[in-house]
C-alpha cells in the first residue's frame, strides 16, 4: 500500500487492491489508469488496467489500455524499498511518497 512517485508521476496503491497509474506530461497533462492489485507467484506485485483512462488537458496519449498488466517489485532505495514497473512502456522506478 501507499504512493510512489516518478518526477510528476504516481502509481497509488490501496489497502483493498485498487489504485491508480498516474502518468503527467509537463504541468497540466494528465492521464489516470484504474488499476486492481494482485501479488504474483515470484514476489512481485502485479497490476492491470481495469477501465479506460481519465484525460485531462490534452494528456499525454492513451499508452495503457484496458487490460493491459504492469509488473512492480520492490527494489532497494536510498530511503527504503523503492517501486521498479516493468511495462509502461518502459522500466521506471517509483519513489515511496
Amino acid at each position: 500500500m501507499g504512493v510512489y512517485y516518478r518526477h510528476t508521476s504516481f502509481v497509488q496503491i490501496k489497502a483493498d487492491h485498487t489504485g491508480h497509474v498516474v502518468l503527467a506530461l509537463g504541468c497540466c497533462n494528465i492521464t489516470a489508469y484504474p488499476m486492481r492489485f494482485t501479488n504474483g507467484p515470484d514476489s512481485t506485485l502485479r497490476g492491470e488496467v481495469t477501465g479506460p483512462a481519465t484525460v485531462h488537458g490534452t494528456g499525454g496519449g492513451s499508452t495503457l489500455a484496458p487490460g493491459q498488466r504492469i509488473v512492480f517489485r520492490l527494489v532497494p532505495g536510498t530511503g527504503g524499498s523503492d517501486l521498479q514497473s516493468v511495462g509502461i512502456p518502459v522500466t521506471n522506478i517509483w519513489k515511496r511518497g
